[in-house]
């Protein structure tokens, strides 16, 4: 019995002595980290936290959201759709008249152009699309440029013999003008070659291109093209009279001349003329 006492005396002491023993420094942290909220204001599931004032016995923790940088956020999202930041402040500093003339210009159906070249240059390219090429000139134009040999793939396409035999006269003779255009654009094509070709020999040589050579060379092109541009119009103008009033079916002659409108700018009083 004493001896049970005993046993029964030691584990009443042992349980007091625990008791009164100070907490670990892990026991002390955890309930705190526990009531402490991250700092990004995101839950576990990385959601937004709303504010919630925490309590405890030491002191109370209150976790929010920075408003500054919310508002920030939100402001940088909606600049976002309009490009950025760097465009809100050039609008900003655009009136509404420039504004306005800016978007006008974008819509504009104006043709662009280029920068101007020399007033004299441009004198000549535009008579050569004002004026009709004379059929002397042209042949003496198409007999200097040859294809050049190893440009296989530059040719005027023949009909196959088994399918020409078959046109109508009326049909031959359609093909036979196209046919002559496509040889005039061969020509241009042989005579750029030949002067795109001196050119680079010079600058494989280093010497200084013959300038009088080249330039009439490239006139002579600029002359074929203007011929073509002539000829595409007339084209233009021949496949569309078969709908047209017979009042309007003269304006398709070669004596009315190809304008910024194919039968010309004052249509009625064209057709009276």
């Amino acid at each position: 019995m004493d001896r049970q006492n005993m046993f029964l005396e030691r584990i009443f002491n042992e349980k007091q002595a625990a008791e009164k023993r100070p907490p670990e420094n892990d026991e002390l942290s955890a309930p705190k980290r526990a009531k402490t909220a991250p700092k990004s204001g995101l839950d576990s599931d990385g959601n937004d936290r709303p504010c919630i004032a925490q309590q405890s016995s030491d002191h109370d923790t209150e976790v929010c959201e920075d408003p500054p940088k919310a508002e920030h956020d939100k402001h940088a999202d909606a600049l976002s759709l309009f490009g950025g930041p760097e465009f809100a402040d050039e609008i900003d500093d655009l009136d509404n008249d420039i504004l306005l003339s800016n978007i006008a210009l974008n819509l504009s159906s104006t043709e662009q152009t280029g920068p101007p070249i020399s007033e004299h240059l441009a004198k000549i390219i535009n008579s050569k699309l004002a004026n009709e090429l004379d059929i002397t000139k042209l042949k003496e134009i198409l007999s200097r440029y040859q294809r050049p040999q190893n440009c296989e793939e530059i040719y005027v396409p023949k009909v196959n013999p088994e399918i020409w035999q078959k046109l109508k006269p009326y049909a031959k003779k359609s093909d036979i003008k196209l046919a002559n255009l496509q040889d005039t654009i061969i020509k241009g094509l042989s005579s750029l070659a030949t002067s795109m070709n001196t050119l680079l020999e010079c600058r494989e040589t280093k010497t200084i291109p013959d300038y009088k050579a080249i330039i009439p060379q490239m006139l002579d092109t600029t002359a074929l093209f203007g011929h073509l541009w002539n000829e595409i119009s007339y084209k233009r103008k021949h496949a569309i009279r078969p709908i047209l009033h017979p009042d309007f079916k003269p304006l398709c002659s070669r004596s009315h001349k190809v304008g910024p409108l194919l039968f010309g700018e004052d249509l009625a009083k064209t057709a009276q003329d």
